[in-house]
């Protein structure tokens, strides 16, 4: 999945845990920023072989709510389709926030026949 729209997220750090950007940093100064793909891969299966490690998607999610926000002149498709989540998804976290839409009908059921 492409993650390229994090960039536009100002100060996305925010949105993680303590603990999450303490690895982070640990996880950057262990790698540096020459080893990528491969390379960096197989220095982590050297080191936590036998370790279980969880990436806890919440920040990733949080991210994208934020994204969905700021760029409320995306049009909901093509935010789903950046973001990789539903249409109903974008138009729930812009609703939460109290953005008005031109499509509020998109959603509701139409009961005249």
């Amino acid at each position: 999945m492409n993650r390229e729209w994090i960039k536009d997220i100002p100060d996305y750090e925010k949105h993680f845990t303590r603990d999450q950007r303490e690895a982070i940093k640990a996880l950057q100064d262990f790698l540096g920023d020459k080893l990528l793909g491969f390379e960096a891969y197989m220095i982590l299966h050297q080191h936590f072989e036998k370790t279980s490690i969880h990436f806890s998607s919440q920040p990733i999610t949080a991210l994208k709510k934020a994204w969905a926000i700021k760029n409320k002149h995306v049009a909901y498709d093509e935010a789903a389709r950046i973001l990789g989540v539903a249409v109903k998804t974008i138009y729930n976290w812009r609703e939460e926030k109290g953005i008005s839409t031109n499509n509020l009908e998109l959603f509701e059921e139409n009961t005249t026949k």
